[in-house]
């Protein structure tokens, strides 16, 4: 998936600067790249815009921007704002478009695509009840040539399992929209995940269903405990955890062991609340701990979770493999975390 994450660049190159100096190994907890998140915001309410304006700071996002079951019959000021702001944000907005199983003419598509085209600048569209027979797919094949002639991608969402000759119709196929009590019928299955996603409504509690998303193969999701008759007309209760949860899928893989000397890390796990479990090879027995920066030039020792009884800072009673947690930091951004041997650090 292609989405901007303004701080990239600057991190890779002092990346580059300081790896060979130091033999560090940095966790980036920062806007992420793999799974993402397709928020509709079908009740058009501040509390929904700004949370796509946020979220998009955070993780790959799409938005779907539906005024009045479409983009209605004239340009709304206050909305145009608001899909400026998700955009300058990270994130994508795609413009809602009913194609009613193809009943919808053809040109009408079209002409809803030029009306959220030059009112509201949409970086897409989102043809909902799509059909799924092969008999239908020259009409949406059109609308996705006639979009991208526009310089717009097109999300289609026939809400179930479809043939994957749809792709050539849409970039981003909608598989799974119920309830989630009706399991996972319509995964994706293999190819390209960042190909296909999933809204999973009704779902009281969020568990692991990102994770279980992720596992069918879906590469955008939405959860939410609202249900039937208006499902996406509100933010989800658990929306900031599942924020998290998507990000902890993003957090970047490391290697099973690095070099032991100053500064090394072994296996990073996401915490879910935030912050880091780090846990660090065969080692002997000394201080060990986990420090954090905002900027890779200050460091600071991390504080401990709670409610977790394992310290930020430890010596392990034997020689082998310890693990060391630390709190998020409230209220930062980009944060770095990096275990460190202290014994070593103090020179001893």
């Amino acid at each position: 998936m292609n989405h901007p994450v303004s701080a990239s660049p600057r991190v890779c190159d002092l990346w580059k600067k300081l790896l060979p100096a130091i033999s560090l190994l940095m966790i980036w907890v920062s806007p992420a790249s793999g799974m993402g998140v397709i928020l509709p915001m079908y009740g058009n309410t501040t509390s929904q815009f700004a949370a796509a304006e946020a979220a998009a700071r955070r993780v790959p996002l799409i938005a779907v921007f539906n005024p009045d079951n479409g983009p209605g019959g004239s340009k709304r000021a206050s909305y145009a704002t608001w899909v400026n702001r998700i955009k300058a944000a990270g994130g994508q907005v795609v413009g809602y478009i009913s194609t009613d199983y193809t009943n919808v003419d053809i040109g009408d598509v079209q002409s809803q695509m030029n009306s959220y085209s030059s009112w509201y600048g949409v970086n897409g569209y989102f043809l909902d009840e799509m059909h799924y027979t092969s008999s239908k797919l020259a009409y949406y094949k059109s609308a996705n040539t006639y979009a991208k002639g526009k310089g717009k991608f097109i999300v289609g969402n026939p809400g179930s399992g479809i043939s994957s000759t749809y792709l050539q119709a849409a970039q981003i196929l909608i598989t799974f929209e119920n309830p989630v009590g009706s399991g996972w019928g319509g995964a994706s299955g293999g190819g390209d995940s960042s190909r296909y996603g999933a809204m999973p409504y009704s779902a009281g509690n969020l568990g692991s269903l990102v994770s279980q998303g992720a596992s069918k193969n879906y590469g955008w999701i939405y959860v939410t405990n609202h249900g039937e008759p208006d499902p996406f007309g509100n933010l989800p209760s658990y929306w900031e955890q599942e924020l998290q949860a998507v990000e902890a899928l993003n957090a970047p893989p490391l290697p099973a062991a690095l070099p032991a000397d100053k500064f090394f890390v072994s296996q990073l796990t996401p915490l879910p609340g935030g912050g880091v479990s780090i846990t660090l090879p065969a080692v002997g027995r000394r201080r060990y701990g986990i420090q954090v920066s905002p900027d890779l030039t200050s460091w600071k020792q991390a504080l401990t979770p709670d409610t977790v009884p394992v310290a930020s800072e430890i010596t392990p009673a034997q020689d082998g493999s310890v693990t060391l947690r630390a709190a998020p930091i409230v209220g930062a951004g980009t944060v770095f975390y990096r275990a460190v041997d202290l014994d070593a650090l103090a020179g001893r």
